[in-house]
């Protein structure tokens, strides 16, 4: 239904999408003023916390983020357990046949784009591998299970809340990601772009799956198998693959 004033036409928008923009807004803010100025704001009120101190700050940093990203979502994240009917066996072989298809998606963009211009490496980390130690296990939950939530949430479901076209909402997610990750790394653009355009084009096919499937619980274990295996993936699968077609 839409109304004429003057010659114009003016079509007005649901509630639902003005709902979605203002929690997709709301959620970048409080993403990003947390995740760069956290620190920032310990430090006017003469609280500059070093070694383990400071690895539990940033986890309480990344879990206050969290937490307020899942009440500004909870009604959708809930909402989310229903519209999909596969069972726990099938959910599971989903998640992890995303995650494969993500770390070859990795490997094969980054062959493409180093035709072009030097890219960074492949963004995994062995967290397995390594000495654990208090700091190392921080880490370990931040990257593998607060981060993917974090983007999932606003980026993938933010994003699908507003624009239904499957097409359109994975490129939007993408842009919005980059973008709002450029902003953090005070850098030129031309390194800016080149060190998010990877992880961009992957949360553009993590939003692709999520728009196809409706479950963004699916999604997530996708993108925390991805981050914490993805070393393993790449090592002992892709890279054989690729030396045997070579």
């Amino acid at each position: 239904m839409y109304h004429i004033y003057n010659d114009i036409m003016v079509i007005p928008m649901k509630n639902e999408s003005v709902n979605g923009i203002l929690q997709l807004v709301l959620s970048v803010i409080v993403y990003y003023v947390l995740d760069n100025y956290f620190l920032f704001f310990l430090n006017k009120i003469h609280f500059s916390p070093t070694g383990d101190l400071l690895a539990t700050m940033i986890l309480v940093k990344y879990i206050l983020i969290c937490v307020l990203i899942f009440l500004i979502y909870k009604s959708n994240i809930s909402g989310s357990k229903h519209k999909s009917r596969k069972s726990k066996i099938t959910s599971i072989i989903f998640s992890v046949g995303a995650c494969i298809l993500l770390v070859f998606a990795n490997f094969l963009l980054h062959k493409v784009i180093a035709i072009f211009h030097e890219v960074p490496g492949y963004g995994f980390v062995n967290y397995f591998g390594e000495t654990l130690t208090y700091t190392s296990i921080v880490e370990l939950i931040i990257e593998i299970l607060l981060k993917p939530f974090i983007t999932v949430i606003i980026f993938i479901l933010g994003t699908s809340n507003i624009i239904k076209n499957v097409a359109s909402a994975s490129l939007i997610s993408g842009v919005l990601y980059g973008v709002v990750i450029a902003l953090g790394l005070h850098t030129s653009i031309e390194s800016s772009f080149f060190i998010v355009v990877i992880p961009s084009l992957i949360i553009m096919l993590l939003t692709y799956l999520y728009k196809n499937y409706q479950n963004i619980w699916l999604i997530y274990l996708s993108f925390v198998l991805y981050m914490a295996f993805g070393s393993y993936i790449l090592r002992y699968f892709v890279w054989r693959i690729w030396k045997r077609r070579l």
